[in-house]
């Protein structure tokens, strides 16, 4: 089996990116447009609805 590993960058890197998706909301924002998304191509609302 081929090494699945050595085809991601260091980690120190991609933990790089992530902290800095994180300090700028990034990672919030991608969560909410994938969610949107997987909604709308299940034939859903957007949002779901608030309680």
């Amino acid at each position: 089996m081929a090494c699945r590993a050595c085809h991601f960058p260091p980690w120190d890197r991609v933990y790089a990116f992530f902290r800095r998706w994180r300090n700028h909301d990034l990672v919030r924002e991608f969560h909410d447009r994938l969610r949107r998304l997987v909604r709308e191509r299940a034939g859903r609302d957007s949002e779901p609805a608030r309680a």
